[in-house]
């Protein structure tokens, strides 16, 4: 949209700055609110969260996820650095 109209991409997109080291908002609780986000699902059984086929480093990933004390073990986890990228993502989706 910015090449077609000539505009600056930065005046569209909004940076929320993470830190993974805040109590309420950080590390410990982005990761249990991803394992109950995924392991949650609808009435009908369905999952809340799907990942396409063609992530195959996000899915090794969530296989791999691996906690020590609600904190993500890296040296455990395969590609942690992908499911790090997944953490603040689903911390947008909140409950009702």
């Amino acid at each position: 949209m910015s090449k077609k109209f000539g505009t600056y991409l930065g005046k569209y997109l909004y940076v929320v700055p993470v830190a993974f080291g805040s109590q309420s908002t950080g590390g410990r609780a982005m990761l249990n609110h991803t394992q109950r986000i995924i392991q949650e699902t609808e009435e009908d059984g369905s999952a809340l969260v799907g990942i396409h086929k063609s992530f195959e480093d996000l899915i090794t990933a969530c296989r791999s996820a691996y906690a020590i004390e609600d904190k993500l073990d890296k040296e455990r986890t395969v590609r942690a650095d992908t499911f790090d990228a997944l953490l603040p993502n689903l911390s947008w989706y909140k409950w009702e």
